[in-house]
């Protein structure tokens, strides 16, 4: 199975720039069979998932749940990148909401394809692949 990149968004954004960057990301790591879903949602939608799954009730800027039972499981996971976050966001730092929501669903995938970004060697690794991916120096959570 090819590498597959679904996108659903409720507003008009940029989807190719997001499934060039995943697929050759996933290529990079030797997942050239995988799957994974990135749904672009509302500041409201990602607060519920938020609230239900993290117990956070507040908006964010992107969710990743790995779906995958094994690490030869093709079905990566679903990353959720919030619009409206990535709206105020890219008004501060002066670029596009494509770029801004590319930068969440490389983040989004970076942590389904296993990295992390809780100290800062681990931080300073997911920035250059954020960097690489996205093509953008980023500050997703």
């Amino acid at each position: 199975m090819p590498i597959h990149v679904a996108i659903e968004v409720d507003r008009a954004v940029a989807a190719a720039p997001i499934k060039r960057a995943l697929k050759a990301m996933l290529a990079d790591h030797g997942r050239t069979d995988a799957s994974l879903a990135v749904v672009v949602v509302t500041d409201d939608a990602i607060a519920a998932l938020h609230a239900q799954y993290l117990g956070i009730d507040e908006p964010t800027d992107c969710l990743s749940f790995p779906l995958a039972e094994s690490a030869d499981d093709p079905e990566l996971g679903e990353v959720y990148a919030s619009a409206d976050t990535a709206a105020r966001v890219a008004a501060e730092r002066g670029h596009s909401l494509d770029a801004e929501l590319l930068l969440y669903a490389v983040h989004g995938a970076l942590h389904l394809l296993g990295y992390d970004d809780h100290d800062e060697a681990d931080l300073a690794r997911m920035r250059a692949a954020e960097r690489r991916y996205a093509g953008i120096d980023g500050g997703a959570a």
